[in-house]
């Protein structure tokens, strides 16, 4: 009976575990090229994709009413990790990080199911950098619903993705091995 209860008390430390990975979902981020008027490369074939890991406990879900429309949030409470990627463009080619941005965009379009892809289940999903006014600044940021701007090329948010995360079902799956493990020793 001892060796059941201890192997009862892992299986729900194990899954407590699991648990608290569930408060932070990582999404993999894929955006396409749009034609908007930023400089001379009105065709410009650059290319942008990223990861971005939200805090979905500390989000606002659904998102609050806004003035202006817009919810704009600090990103650092928000966003445990982010990394775009700009390739093929004429400028801002680069890796950016959550240290480029200071500000979340967070509208959504009712309670957002976070074990999907948040597209459709959101108006606006984006990053600004303390710079974004400045042009010279080549660092991709929210300029409309889901468009970022990279130097002259214009990314449109296709797809935000749930990565799966493994380590819940690892978790149960030696949980219950342990307590198979005990059951099969306690069995004459």
């Amino acid at each position: 009976m001892i060796r059941f209860v201890a192997a009862f008390a892992v299986t729900l430390a194990i899954s407590a575990g699991a648990a608290m990975a569930d408060i932070f979902q990582t999404y993999t981020l894929q955006y396409e090229n749009v034609s908007v008027a930023f400089g001379p490369y009105p065709s410009d074939p650059g290319l942008m994709s990223g990861v971005v890991t939200l805090d979905t406990t500390a989000l606002p879900n659904p998102s609050p009413p806004s003035p202006s429309g817009t919810t704009f949030l600090p990103i650092g409470p928000y966003v445990s990790s982010l990394t775009l990627t700009v390739t093929n463009s004429p400028v801002g080619d680069g890796i950016y990080t959550l240290a480029d941005y200071n500000i979340l965009v967070w509208d959504t379009n009712g309670t957002v199911d976070f074990s999907k892809n948040l597209i459709g289940q959101i108006s606006d999903f984006n990053f600004i950098d303390p710079d974004f006014a400045d042009p010279n600044v080549l660092i991709p940021t929210g300029v409309a619903p889901v468009i970022m701007r990279a130097g002259d090329s214009g990314f449109r948010l296709i797809s935000a993705e749930p990565v799966p995360e493994p380590s819940g079902l690892i978790a149960l799956g030696a949980g219950l091995l342990s307590l198979a493990a005990v059951r099969s020793r306690s069995l004459p």
